[in-house]
Formats: structure tokens, C-alpha cells, sequence
């Protein structure tokens, strides 16, 4: 066949073939007399580069095409075709053309017959001109679909960068009438920080003399003292005594003092309510808070709260110097402060400037201002990710209003360099400083230094393709560590890289890591245990002894390390899924991603199926360009398949709800948890949320408990759900409405749970699985096994057709996050990807007629 010949011979030409452009070609080399004539129509389509390599192809396809074609009846489309389908049809009609029989019938009719003839022929060719016309009509009519989408397309991304251009000029016309009121406006912030100063200093303070007071009482009790050391512990005990009844007396004037009654305000209630002390995490974090003040003493009363005392002599106590309060001298507590600043201030530019790579501060400078690229190497912790912006800044790079952008390779590792970087400039995170992450940004008009991650790099270009403005809370493991105590960091991998806490000195590396794997011909995602390789173990050891002397310890021998250790990891790229990269490659009008130069090119069989991902979701057009749908989906940070179901949720009226449950997907956390001690309470919770639509549901139910409840972490406990996925959920929600607000969709909600999981198909539909006669899930295209995950609500359901979120390989491929769907849905949001045969249901259909034997037949 001419079609298998164009799909071979594409495909081993250019790495890529599809049905559809092979029919594209064929309808191409039909309209064409000769080799020339197709190599010129190619060229003008702008698909193929025009090499000896396609010449060829040309000359040999043409050698293969039918000398002489007739007309043949046209056949018309139906009303559920798409775009997609008008094509594929206009290009069955033209195949319908070439039938080699007739077409020798033809040529003998015509050999034979006379000048009596000429009427039939003329009738023959003003028939076949019919049909050629009404064909170049029909493409003339899908290339002006294509052209108007494209022109909606740039249209919608000018009204983009004008909403962007309107938000900075909004910003600075605040900052400017901001700065009209600042002088009354600092006068109130040094006022109420003042105010708040002094009240932290007097809790300070009264703990202070509170711990003086016990230790009296503990231990010169029964000790013989001088008359005036008597007199100063009874001064002590009685300035303690009193300044604890006037707190209590403010206190007891809240409760109990008068108001004069009138008619707009209510009688007061004699009630104080106490708020009961709740901890993130449950009763776990609750046991480790209690399990730490344990461990640096502060559980007992009679401990002091910061003071260490060392032996005294009689003569060498002076209690009266003790307990000496400056009182409100303001002059002595800002120079103190300043003091303290200076001395900080002194230790950061100390600290700077041991770091190695300050010895290269000058010639990094001139090196910048001779070379447009330029690549440092350095060794772990040398200073290169915290320092050399700051020198590019120091030298005035941003002077002409231009920024530093430094990427990171983790979340983390951009939220705690960027915090560290802003302690050494001596400013707050956010304002000279700030970072950029996946729905999170930390950076205001202020900002000159911007850390962020790689993706979000990306993205900037989408809004700024030269970015022009540039040149080339925290977490726990960032908390100071208590007095009297030891921090152990349990890490993944995360830590690797980018990522300095201070005063860690050892290191244990087991050497192995967690590795995530994409089969792109199954569409599942492997979570493997793999060796690391030498340099993650270089990375590991350089995470000890950043700031101090350190060591690391391997679990391995030095042998495993120099014979059985890969020198680098395996590039993410190579090894994930490429719709996303490939999506916003087409945002930045890069179209010849076959040829692109790749630092690690990934393997040509994952971007040939992220491309055929991305055509199937309609984001790109048969002649793969990015379509206006596309340009929508890039300007979302989530999976191509998750924008596009939150963009078919215009079509079903449905956003306010597929927000919701984008949010909840988008964590990548657990929503419950389940204490050992209350695991069947736990689980009864948990199944109080099921929905038998499926899990989609249920998590949008969660989330909307939770909000009825007003956000509180109270409910979250009593339901036994994660508080801080929670609020993650909810900062990820909040992002959402403001990209769909900015791609101009409206928000609508539903409480029709058909529409909501047809929205959801409508972007997953290539994640459908179909339970078989053995009872067993396999996927609708690839005949994939897959199983329901024991969490899910409809594990013991199963029923006959499911989409599902994600594939996630531990023990078997699991489905995570499952929904119920009928099969007639597919063909409504995906007519172009699943035909009808594929979606025939065996339980609906009758058995076959038989014939019975009659009574001879038995008794033979």
C-alpha cells in the first residue's frame, strides 16, 4: 500500500509518522504530476526539510502513484466528526479516487471509442473537475480553520503580555502613592514595633526573675545567709509577687470590670475561654514537642529558661546587680540592638569572604563583562550558588533595572538559598530578594536577585521570550537547633544539592536513592531503589562541614565505589515524561524538536509519544503547531492532561469544582493519616467522605468540608486529615482561579458529579482502564494489567470502565485516584482518539442465535 510505504519511509527519514500526516502526504502526491511538484508543495507546507534524503522519497513515492484517477462519488462528514476527522475523511475521498481497475476500463473505453465520444468525456472531465474542486475546497476550508485558531491564538498571548505590562505599571503607581504617606506611615511601624519590643522584653524579663526566685527557694532554702542576702531574696520574692498580680489584675478587669449598659451592647459573659494547644501533624507531633522539651530540660519548672549558672562563691554573688531592670531607657536597648546587628553583620561578611570563591571575586567580574556564556566550575560549598549573584548585583549588573536569575533544581533548595542570600544582603525575603516556585512566588518589584527552579525559568520565557529584564517558609530542617540538644535530618535525595544547614559535621550515605522512571509506551511511572552514582556520593559528602569541620560515612566500600558506581545519574530528561516539555517548547515557538539540540537529548520514542499525547489532547494541529487550546494549557504549571480538563471544565460548567480538585491532586501528599492507636476511627472517618462516583469526588468533598468548617485545624484532627496538605491545597486552589481568570474563563460550579467526571475524561482519557472477563483492569489501547489502589473508595466496587490519575508501580501498577465513567463518554471527548469497536461493552450484548436439535436429532 502507497500509506504503508509514506509511514516507513517517514518514519526512518524524519523519526516520526502519524495516519494522519501520512494521509496529508499521500493527498499531497496525488495533486502533484511529478517529483518536482511534490518536493515544491512540501516545501511550502514548512513539515519536512528538504534534503536528498526527502528527494529521493519524493521521486520514489511519485513512481509509486497511480498514472490517471476518475472521479468517484465524495462522501460527507458526519455531525460528531471534529477537525481532526474532517481531515481523515477529506483524505479517505481522495483515496477513493485511485482504483486500478477501473481505471484501465477507462483507458480501453477510450482507445476504442471515436469523435463520438467527446460528450461522455467532457461530462467525465467536468465531473472530475467537480470533485477536484470540491476537494481543494475542502482544504482550503480546514487550513482557514487552522489559520483563524492561530490568529486567536497570538491574540490571546498579546492580551496576555498587555495584562502583565498593566500589573507592573499598577505596582509602581502604588509603590509612588505609597511613598507619598511613608513618613507618617514609618512613624506608626517604629511606634508599634516598639511597643511590641517592650512587651517581649518584660515577659523576658519577669521569666528571668522567675528563675532566680526558684532557684532561691531550691537551693539556699535551708542554707545560713547574711542578713542583707535574706532581705534581697524577700525583695526578689515580693517584686516577683507583684509584678505576677498586676498581669493577673489585667486579666480579672477584662472579666470583671463594669460597662455602662445600653441598648446596642450586650451583657458580658463571666466566661474566658482557653484555647487548647494544637500541633501539626497530631497526637505524633504532639508527642515529639513534649518528647523535646523533655530533651533540653524546659518541661521542668524549676530548669531556668535560657541562663546556664556555673558554681558561686558567697562573696562572688551580687543579686542586687542581678535583678537590675534598665527599665524603658529606649537609648540603651537601640544601641544594644545595633550592637547586636553590627556583630551579626560581621560574622556574615567574615563568613563571605573565607568561602573559596572570593578569591575569585575580581576576575569573576571582568570575566562577565568580556564573555556573553560563561562556565564555573567549583567544588561543593565554594560559594558559587550564594555568592555570585551577589557579586553580579554588587557590580552593578542591575543598576539599568535588569535582575539575576539563579536556578535551583529543588523547591527547597530555592526557598533556603534564597532565605540565606537575604540574611548576607540584609534585607527581608521577598524584597532585594526572593524566589519563584511552583504556585508560589516570593518576590515583589523590588526584587533584583530571583531564585527559582528550573520550570519556572521556563515559564518566564513564555510571557518574556527574551527575557529582557534579566541577566544570566522555610522548613523545619532550617530551624535553629534547640539549646542542649542534636538535630538528625532524616533526607531523600531532595538534599543533595543546593541545600546548606548549618552545623550539620556528619553525614551517613547508605547509597542507594529513589529514581522515577517513565515507560512511555505503557504510559506508568516506576518508583525504583538504584544504586546513586559518584557524583550524588560527592554531593552527599559536601553536605557535611559547610559551615564547620564534618564528615560522611559510607555504607559501601571504597571498592563499590570506584568499580560499581556510574559517574553521572541518569538526566531527568531521559527518563520522564516529556508532554509538559514538549508543550511549553511549542509556547516558545520551537518547532523542530526532532533537530533540537538537547544538552542530553531524550530518547525519540518519548518525544514522538508526547507529541501524538499532545495532538490527541488538541493542543497542537496536524501540522503541529500549537493551537489556541495550547497556548491556554502552557499558561498552566501542571501536566498537559490536567490543563486540559481544568480548560473542558469551561465546556461542562464545572471550574469552581475541577480547581478543587486540581488543588488536592497537585500536593503529592497523603490527605489522611491513620495513628496506630486509632486506626479503625481513622478509617470510619475516612470512609464518611466516600463518594460512589469515584475518588475525584471524594477528595473534592474534603476539601469542601474542610472549607464549611472554615479552614480549621481542629476539624482536620477530629477527621483525622493532614492540616498541612490542606493548606497546601488550598494556596495551589487560590493560583488556579488566577490563572483561569487570566486565560479569561469564567468561574461556574455544579453540583452535577456527571459533568465534573465527563471534564475530568476530557483530560485523562488517555488513562482508561476496562474491567475484563477475568476481572482484572487492563488499559483501552494498550491492554495494560493495572489494579485499584487498596485506598481508593471503589476497591471493592470495581467497576466496568474507570479513568484514574496516575499509574504508580510498587509492588504492581496501581491506579491512583480512580472515578467511574461510562464508555459512551469517550466518544463524546475524545471522537479522534477511541473508535466505537474499541469501546464495545460484552455485558451488554445479546448471545448468538442458535439452532435447537429437534427430537430425531436427540434420539440419533
Amino acid at each position: 500500500m502507497v500509506e504503508q510505504f509514506i509511514n516507513d519511509e517517514l518514519h526512518s527519514i524524519v523519526g516520526i509518522s502519524d495516519r494522519t500526516i501520512c494521509q496529508y502526504v499521500h493527498a499531497l502526491a496525488r495533486k502533484s504530476k511529478n517529483p518536482s511538484e511534490l518536493l515544491e508543495k512540501l516545501r511550502e507546507a514548512g513539515d519536512f526539510p528538504i534534503n536528498s534524503a526527502i528527494q529521493d522519497f519524493a521521486a520514489r513515492l511519485m513512481d509509486k502513484m497511480p498514472k490517471q484517477t476518475v472521479a468517484a462519488r465524495n462522501r460527507g462528514p458526519t455531525a460528531a466528526e471534529l477537525r481532526a476527522q474532517e481531515m481523515s475523511r477529506l483524505n479517505n475521498s481522495v483515496q477513493a479516487l485511485e482504483e486500478p481497475g477501473r481505471s484501465r476500463n477507462i483507458r480501453r473505453r477510450q482507445e476504442s471509442s471515436g469523435s463520438e465520444d467527446e460528450a461522455p468525456k467532457k461530462a467525465q472531465a467536468q465531473a472530475q473537475a467537480q470533485v477536484s474542486d470540491s476537494d481543494e475546497s475542502d482544504i482550503e476550508a480546514i487550513e482557514g480553520k487552522l489559520d483563524e485558531d492561530i490568529k486567536e491564538r497570538d491574540a490571546l498571548a498579546a492580551r496576555l503580555r498587555k495584562k502583565d505590562k498593566e500589573k507592573t505599571r499598577n505596582i509602581a503607581e502604588k509603590k509612588r502613592e505609597s511613598n507619598r504617606n511613608a513618613t507618617s506611615s514609618i512613624d506608626k511601624i517604629r511606634e508599634e514595633s516598639r511597643r511590641q519590643y517592650l512587651a517581649k522584653r518584660k515577659d523576658d524579663k519577669l521569666e528571668e526573675l522567675k528563675a532566680i526566685v526558684d532557684d532561691d527557694e531550691t537551693l539556699f532554702r535551708n542554707e545560713k545567709l547574711t542578713k542583707r542576702e535574706r532581705q534581697d531574696m524577700e525583695y526578689r520574692r515580693k517584686v516577683l509577687e507583684y509584678a505576677t498580680k498586676h498581669e493577673n489584675a489585667q486579666e480579672i478587669m477584662k472579666i470583671k470590670r463594669y460597662h455602662v449598659p445600653s441598648g446596642d451592647k450586650g451583657i458580658p459573659q463571666n466566661v474566658v475561654d482557653e484555647q487548647e494547644t494544637i500541633y501539626h501533624g497530631g497526637d505524633g507531633a504532639k508527642w515529639e514537642h513534649e518528647q523535646l522539651l523533655n530533651a533540653i530540660g524546659a518541661g521542668s519548672k524549676k530548669a531556668p529558661k535560657t541562663e546556664d549558672f556555673e558554681l558561686l562563691l558567697d562573696e562572688q554573688i551580687d543579686f542586687i546587680q542581678a535583678i537590675q531592670m534598665p527599665g524603658s531607657n529606649e537609648e540603651m536597648a537601640e544601641k544594644k540592638a545595633k550592637n547586636e546587628f553590627e556583630e551579626r553583620k560581621k560574622t556574615i561578611e567574615e563568613t563571605r569572604k573565607s568561602l573559596p570563591v572570593y578569591a575569585f571575586r575580581d576576575a569573576f567580574i571582568e570575566a562577565v563583562k568580556e564573555h556573553q556564556v560563561l562556565i564555573i566550575e567549583g567544588e561543593t560549598g565554594s560559594g558559587k550558588t550564594t555568592q555570585l549573584p551577589q557579586y553580579l548585583y554588587e557590580a552593578g549588573f542591575c543598576s539599568d533595572g535588569k535582575r539575576i536569575g539563579c536556578t535551583q533544581p529543588r523547591r527547597v533548595a530555592a526557598m533556603s538559598v534564597a532565605s540565606r542570600v537575604a540574611d548576607e544582603v540584609g534585607c527581608k525575603l521577598g524584597s532585594k530578594v526572593g524566589y519563584s516556585i511552583r504556585f508560589e512566588d516570593c518576590t515583589s518589584e523590588k526584587t533584583v536577585l530571583k531564585y527559582m527552579t528550573d520550570g519556572m525559568l521556563l515559564r518566564e520565557f513564555l510571557n518574556e521570550p527574551d527575557l529582557s529584564s534579566y541577566s544570566d517558609l522555610q522548613s523545619k530542617i532550617f530551624e535553629p537547633t534547640p539549646p542542649n540538644s542534636r538535630k538528625v535530618v532524616l533526607a531523600t535525595n531532595i538534599a543533595e544539592t543546593s541545600v546548606t544547614i548549618d552545623g550539620i559535621s556528619y553525614v551517613i550515605d547508605p547509597g542507594f536513592s529513589k529514581q522515577n522512571s517513565f515507560d512511555a509506551r505503557s504510559g506508568v511511572e516506576h518508583l525504583h531503589v538504584v544504586t546513586i552514582s559518584k557524583a550524588a556520593a560527592n554531593q552527599r559528602a559536601g553536605r557535611a562541614g559547610r559551615t564547620g569541620p564534618g564528615k560522611c560515612f559510607r555504607l559501601y566500600t571504597a571498592w563499590a565505589f570506584k568499580h560499581e558506581l556510574e559517574e553521572q545519574p541518569i538526566p531527568e530528561i531521559q527518563r520522564t515524561n516529556l508532554g509538559n516539555v514538549v508543550l511549553m517548547l511549542k509556547s516558545l515557538g520551537i518547532h523542530d524538536l526532532v533537530h533540537f539540540d538537547f544538552l542530553d537529548p531524550p530518547p525519540q520514542e518519548t518525544l514522538v509519544i508526547a507529541l501524538e499525547q499532545l495532538y490527541a489532547l488538541g493542543a497542537l494541529n496536524h501540522r503541529g503547531e500549537l493551537t489556541k487550546l495550547g497556548r491556554r494549557m502552557a499558561e498552566f504549571p501542571c501536566d498537559p492532561c490536567m490543563s486540559k480538563m481544568i480548560i473542558a471544565s469551561e465546556k461542562y460548567e464545572c471550574s469552581e469544582e475541577i480547581l478543587t480538585i486540581c488543588a488536592m491532586l497537585s500536593c503529592n501528599a497523603a490527605v489522611f493519616y491513620r495513628p496506630k492507636a486509632m486506626v479503625i476511627h481513622a478509617d470510619s472517618a475516612r470512609k464518611g467522605f466516600w463518594s460512589p462516583a469515584g475518588d475525584h469526588i471524594t477528595l473534592m468533598n474534603v476539601y469542601n468540608k474542610w472549607k464549611e468548617s472554615g479552614y480549621s485545624q481542629q476539624w482536620c484532627m477530629e477527621n483525622f486529615v493532614q492540616h498541612r496538605t490542606m493548606k497546601r491545597a488550598r494556596d495551589v486552589r487560590d493560583q488556579l482561579v488566577g490563572l483561569l481568570e487570566r486565560v479569561e474563563i469564567e468561574l461556574k460550579t455544579s453540583t452535577d458529579t456527571v459533568n465534573i467526571r465527563k471534564a475530568i475524561t476530557a483530560g485523562y482519557f488517555y488513562n482508561v482502564s476496562k474491567l475484563d472477563n477475568t476481572g482484572h483492569y487492563k488499559t483501552v489501547k494498550h491492554k495494560h494489567t493495572t489494579h485499584p489502589h487498596p485506598n481508593s473508595c471503589l476497591f471493592e466496587e470495581t467497576p466496568r470502565w474507570v479513568v484514574y490519575y496516575e499509574l504508580v508501580f510498587t509492588s504492581k501498577e496501581f491506579m491512583r485516584e480512580m472515578s467511574e465513567i461510562e464508555s459512551s463518554w469517550l466518544l463524546e471527548v475524545a471522537p479522534h482518539y477511541y473508535k466505537g469497536r474499541e469501546l464495545e461493552d460484552s455485558t451488554n450484548k445479546k448471545m448468538p442465535k442458535q439452532r435447537g436439535k429437534s427430537a430425531k436429532d436427540l434420539e440419533r
